[in-house]
């Protein structure tokens, strides 16, 4: 008896046991879901919100400019005259020269998330040049380089003025402005001229010089009143067809009798 009530007492609590297993199982499966959920939703909302360019400048200013010479307002004042920040761009290339399995592969092998490579072009502001390149080459602000490297790269500012001067017009890419609304020529070049053939028999062609119907306020008046009349019809026709939808569903038996609705031309109602 005493046997029988301790394996009667001990399959109850395994059974307890197993129950409370169960809903513990239940609601961790639950809650995982609902973190899987909200994860991939904060993953989507980062990738919509995510700039390639930003986060590889945020990684050219971590590694290339220290701490020391962006600690202040001038600081970055002047960072942001030296380099055209806001049109840096990229290139990235494709995941496969990494060899490695796609981050997304839902996305094309080319995209940043996916690419093996990227390259960051970051321009410097015309006029900058030297200041830049001193900073690029010998992480100086204020003062000069070696001889040696201040005549190469005097050497190469002076070759890019000569070109920009040649191209352009003016070595940094601005003409000098002397006279009121000056007349600013732009120098471009024809890289290449082409023909194309394009079907034009039966095709009308129309050269719209203003989005006005040219009419005075009388015919304005007459047009406006034309409209209206036309929507007054249009209303009385659909009120007709109600009224004799209702009448003949009013009769019960078989009458003759004959119903005008509506009104005849050059006469008042008949009803």
């Amino acid at each position: 008896m005493d046997q029988t009530a301790d394996d009667a007492a001990y399959n109850a609590l395994v059974a307890g046991y197993l129950t409370d297993l169960q809903e513990w199982q239940d609601r961790r499966d639950e809650a995982l879901a609902a973190a899987e959920t909200a994860g991939d939703e904060f993953e989507a909302r980062l990738r919509a919100g995510f700039s390639p360019v930003n986060e590889m400048v945020s990684q050219i200013v971590e590694a290339h400019f220290p701490a020391s010479v962006r600690d202040e307002a001038w600081e970055i004042d002047f960072w942001h005259r030296v380099f055209d920040w806001e049109r840096a761009s990229f290139v990235a290339y494709p995941g496969w020269w990494s060899g490695g399995d796609a981050r997304a592969p839902e996305r094309d092998p080319g995209d940043f998330v996916n690419a093996s490579w990227a390259k960051l072009y970051l321009p410097v502001r015309a006029g900058m040049e030297l200041t830049a390149l001193r900073w690029i080459f010998g992480k100086v602000v204020a003062t000069s380089l070696a001889p040696q490297v201040e005549h190469e790269l005097a050497a190469f500012v002076d070759e890019l003025t000569t070109y920009r001067t040649g191209h352009l017009g003016t070595g940094d890419e601005m003409p000098e402005l002397t006279t009121e609304c000056q007349d600013v020529p732009e120098r471009v070049y024809c890289l290449a001229k082409w023909t194309e053939l394009m079907p034009t028999d039966g095709t009308h062609l129309e050269v719209v010089q203003g989005a006005t119907t040219a009419a005075d306020a009388v015919t304005a008046k007459e047009i406006s009143d034309a409209e209206a009349l036309r929507a007054a019809l249009l209303d009385g026709e659909v009120q007709t067809n109600r009224l004799r939808t209702r009448a003949y569903d009013q009769m019960t038996e078989p009458a003759d009798v004959g119903i005008h609705l509506g009104a005849a031309s050059g006469s008042g109602p008949v009803v």
